[in-house]
């Protein structure tokens, strides 16, 4: 019998010498005849974001019209800011936090609290209705692998996902009944060891072809198996561009973010973004096409005229860029209660790629030879050959806030579900609110704007951790921010039908707990049912800023609920 470290061997050795190529590897084509447009330092919204945004509005806003219009008793307000003379109707978006599975699972069923295609969900006490009425939608880590899930298998609700795990019907989908590491459990240590070494010779023709690669390609592409049909082989994201749900507008704009990697800071840190247009960062107004990123670019323009890279923004890559988790399981194999050749194979991956090829995942830098600003924190974006990401939430920041405060996207309300684990008992506390806050104050920061919050000792003693509440609500004191910032409805994790404090390592889940985290993300999008009047509450806040600018006073029942719902600072 062959022993488990020689299975390991063997099993490496033939995906190696039986590879042909996979369609994980990048390939070269011709450059577009306006290759000097693929990148651009203007800021503001990229041409095909705005005229995406058009077509967006024309559908989200008579949704939102007739939303609030069953759900607020004052409709004259509702008509005035609908009506054709207003000319900036309310965006809402929504912003789902890192936290591994624990976020993905419970982030879905938040996310389902607003969805009108969630069983039973709509109605004037219901909030379904307002996913369809949102604009934007952007995830980080596990949050990422929510929004990026739904949106790549034809924007699928996640009522059909549940109803898949109680009806039984072996979907691939969120199958994370067996953990990543052993993704055909205990009883097939062989085909497990096949995956691993699929994964692994996918990666080497890329590599090969001479593309960057980091640990984070194998944790990538690892994690496509779990949300993509055929592991993401062919799914790039500038391919979200085809799909007739998003090309027809007829779901939020995607957007999932990652860290510069940086060993000193961490407030200071660059934020990208991956949309389906574009990758770049709003710190320094710097966009690339993301259809040709991997592309050698010099100056804003390809080092060779007629050649250019597609296929580099495969889908699973960026699923692993924006959660670097498996930095940490690839520090902490001895205490992950791994055991066999599902060790072994771990470590020899772990061992070798990450001594050779480092954990950051690696990009070569479409903004090479930019000029760069006049500060000590943006020289690597300009000056570097490759591009190092880490998770977007190593910078505390574990909320995807950024993205969604840039004025040009002019957005009113964002719903933040924050299923961080920053207590000691795995609980949010409003850690990720306060750094995005504290950020603002950084010159990196200089173009957001954000409303007061606590730190995290304020946010857990007065228990805002533990409920919904509306922050930013009076505008007055936000005047002197570098513009007036959206309305954030903080929905935290909290347990009311299961405990959902799961840890950030925890890499399997049955489906009865699938249906638990779920369950229970639902009943706190819904502050537990507490209160008759929440759906009019959160209908208050998403026409908050538009009232303020308008200069509508808010009717007696929307300040009710101000008073019930929003946290201003007392000095």
């Amino acid at each position: 019998m062959i022993s488990n470290i020689n299975a390991v061997i063997l099993a490496l050795a033939l995906c190696s010498t039986a590879s042909a190529g996979s369609i994980y590897e990048p390939s070269f084509v011709s450059c577009p005849s306006n290759s000097s447009g693929l990148i651009r330092t203007d800021g503001g919204l990229s041409s095909n974001e705005a005229k995406w945004i058009s077509k967006r509005d024309a559908i989200t806003e008579p949704i939102l019209k007739s939303y609030l219009s069953k759900q607020l008793s004052n409709e004259t307000d509702v008509e005035k800011i609908f009506s054709s003379d207003n000319e900036q109707k309310p965006k809402i978006a929504f912003a789902v936090s890192g936290g591994s599975y624990r976020a993905m699972l419970t982030g879905a069923g938040m996310l389902s609290a607003f969805d009108n295609r969630t069983d039973n969900n709509t109605g004037s006490d219901k909030l379904g209705g307002l996913l369809q009425g949102a604009t934007y939608l952007a995830g980080l880590s596990g949050g990422n692998w929510l929004t990026t899930s739904l949106a790549f298998n034809d924007w699928i609700s996640v009522q059909d996902i549940v109803n898949q795990v109680k009806n039984n019907n072996g979907s691939s989908l969120w199958n994370i009944t067996n953990s990543i590491l052993a993704p055909f459990g205990n009883e097939e240590p062989m085909a497990d060891l096949l995956r691993w070494a699929t994964i692994r010779t996918d990666i080497e023709d890329k590599e090969n072809a001479g593309f960057p690669v980091s640990i984070i390609d194998l944790w990538g592409l690892a994690l496509s198996y779990q949300f993509f049909e055929n592991g993401a082989q062919g799914i790039n994201w500038s391919s979200l561009q085809q799909s007739d749900v998003f090309a027809n507008a007829e779901m939020p704009f995607i957007i999932s973010t990652a860290d510069e990697y940086n060993a000193v800071e961490t407030i200071n840190t660059t934020i990208f973004e991956f949309n389906p247009f574009e990758f770049g960062s709003w710190d320094h107004n710097k966009f690339a096409n993301i259809e040709y990123l991997g592309t050698e670019f010099d100056n804003g323009t390809p080092v060779n005229s007629s050649l250019c890279v597609n296929g580099f923004d495969n889908a699973g890559l960026i699923l692993g860029t924006s959660a670097g988790l498996f930095n940490e399981v690839a520090a902490n194999i001895d205490h992950l209660g791994l055991t066999g050749s599902t060790k072994q194979i771990l470590e020899i991956l772990v061992s070798s790629w990450a001594s050779e090829n480092g954990i950051p995942a690696a990009y070569p830098n479409p903004f090479y030879g930019l000029e760069s600003e006049s500060n000590d924190f943006s020289s690597n974006i300009t000056t570097n050959g490759d591009l190092f990401l880490v998770d977007g939430g190593e910078d505390g920041e574990t909320l995807p806030f950024v993205p969604l405060l840039q004025k040009e996207r002019e957005i009113d309300a964002i719903f933040a579900f924050d299923v961080d684990a920053s207590t000691s008992d795995l609980w949010p506390s409003g850690l990720d609110m306060y750094a995005t806050f504290a950020r603002q104050a950084e010159p990196i920061g200089s173009q957001i704007a954000f409303p007061f919050v606590p730190n995290a000792t304020v946010f857990v003693e007065e228990s805002l951790n533990k409920k919904t509440v509306f922050f930013g609500c009076n505008s007055t004191l936000l005047s002197e921010l570098s513009h007036i910032p959206p309305v954030v409805v903080y929905i935290p994790n909290n347990e009311y039908t299961f405990a959902s404090n799961t840890s950030t390592f925890k890499l399997a889940y049955s489906d009865e707990e699938k249906i638990g985290m779920i369950d229970n993300g639902f009943a706190a999008a819904y502050n537990n049912n507490t209160d008759s009047d929440y759906a009019t509450c959160v209908s208050c806040a998403v026409i908050l800023r538009s009232q303020q600018r308008m200069d509508i006073t808010p009717s007696e029942e929307c300040q009710k609920c101000f008073d019930k719902y929003c946290w201003e600072p007392t000095a």
